[in-house]
């Protein structure tokens, strides 16, 4: 993805995981406070081009 229309600089990534053990597969979990704070130093990072 870009936002300029030229560079790419964004990246949109997904996972899934499956478990067979889970009582009800298609449970979504959210996602950690530390989770959390890493995708944001992640966003800042790129933010500041570290």
């Amino acid at each position: 993805m870009t936002r300029d229309g030229e560079t790419i600089d964004v990246v949109l990534v997904g996972q899934v995981y499956e478990s067979v053990e889970a009582e009800r597969p298609e449970e979504v979990r959210p996602a950690r406070p530390d989770e959390l704070a890493a995708d944001q130093a992640a966003c800042d990072c790129l933010k500041t081009t570290c």
